[in-house]
């Protein structure tokens, strides 16, 4: 019987070490915005004569574990992981919006006006060794709104 004890607490153990290394080295993170930023960012408040381009890594498959690289009409904007954003003021007209991960390459154009808030989102899909770019889409203004309500403000370039 006591060897029974001896054989389950060693296994314990061992289960416990196994979750805790994959929660450490299984889930990507990127730096966050300070509290206050990400406050403002959920106010949604238009910019007057600009454009503000809210991208939202929305989940997606195992979306804690991506790691995509933001770029706006070729300038790098910073990273985003799971249920992060980042919100970019941006002069009106056509922008494409590009999300790279190891493994590929996702992209939109979008049309923003001045005065205007736009939504965008990028998903996370399976890939053979890392998390891939799945589908970038333009959001409506009320989903938008929903998906970056429940995410955080991640500390861009800018």
């Amino acid at each position: 019987m006591a060897i029974f004890n001896v054989v389950r607490a060693k296994l314990c153990l061992l289960i416990a070490v196994f979750l805790s290394t994959f929660a450490v080295v299984g889930c990507s993170s990127i730096p966050l915005a300070a509290h206050e930023a990400n406050k403002r960012a959920k106010q949604f408040a238009v910019e007057e004569d600009l454009a503000v381009l809210y991208i939202v890594q929305d989940g997606g498959y195992a979306s804690g574990m991506a790691l995509f690289q933001i770029g706006i009409d070729g300038q790098s904007q910073g990273s985003l992981s799971g249920w992060t954003f980042h919100r970019v003021v941006v002069s009106p007209g056509k922008h494409t919006i590009i999300a790279t991960s190891p493994e590929n390459e996702e992209g939109i154009q979008v049309d923003a006006l001045a005065g205007e808030l736009v939504f965008v989102s990028v998903p996370s899909v399976p890939g053979w060794k890392f998390m891939r770019v799945g589908s970038v889409q333009k959001l409506s203004k009320v989903e938008g709104e929903k998906l970056v309500l429940k995410a955080n403000l991640a500390r861009g370039f800018k």
